[in-house]
C-alpha cells in the first residue's frame, strides 16, 4: 500500500502574487450567450520542500461577501524553486438542474478570487496539516453585466 508523504513541520511556501486577465467583462445570462472566463494565476516560491498539500481557490462576491464557487487542487508537493498555478473562472451561464441546483450566478460588481496554500489539507485537524499562505494572493474581477 502506498502512503503518502508527510510534510516537514519546516515546510514554507511564499505567495508572490496573483493576476487576472481579463480584469473585466460580461457574464453569460442564457444558453447562447458564453459569458467570460476570467484566467488567474498565482506565482509562490516554495522556501522549504513540502509534503502532500493543497491549493484552496477561493471566489466570492466583494459587495456581501458570499461564497461563489472554488476548487482545490491536491499536490504531492513541491521542492524549492518558483511555481505557478493557473486557475478560470467561467461567468457562463448553467441552468438549475437536478444534479446541480444551484449553480453560480454571476451578477454584476467585483469579484474576488482568493488562494490559500495548505500543507495536507486545508483546515484539517491532523498536525502535519497547517496554512503555509492563507490568502496574500487575491486577484480580482469585474462582471460588468449579465
Amino acid at each position: 500500500m502506498d502512503v503518502c508523504p508527510v510534510g516537514l513541520p519546516d515546510a514554507a511556501v511564499d505567495m508572490v502574487g496573483a493576476t487576472c486577465s481579463p480584469l473585466e467583462g460580461p457574464a453569460g445570462t442564457n444558453v447562447n450567450h458564453e459569458g467570460t472566463v476570467f484566467d488567474t494565476e498565482l506565482d509562490f516560491t516554495v522556501e522549504n520542500a513540502t509534503g502532500l498539500g493543497e491549493i484552496r481557490v477561493d471566489v466570492y462576491e466583494v459587495s456581501n461577501g458570499v461564497y461563489v464557487t472554488g476548487a482545490s487542487y491536491v499536490n504531492e508537493g513541491f521542492e524549492p524553486g518558483d511555481y505557478t498555478a493557473s486557475f478560470s473562472v467561467d461567468t457562463k451561464y448553467i441552468p438549475p438542474t437536478p444534479v446541480d441546483e444551484d449553480p453560480p450566478y454571476w451578477y454584476p460588481g467585483n469579484y474576488s478570487v482568493v488562494y490559500k496554500f495548505c500543507q495536507s489539507m486545508c483546515g484539517s485537524a491532523y498536525p502535519e496539516s497547517f496554512p503555509m499562505d492563507f490568502g496574500n494572493a487575491t486577484v480580482m474581477f469585474n462582471v460588468t453585466k449579465y
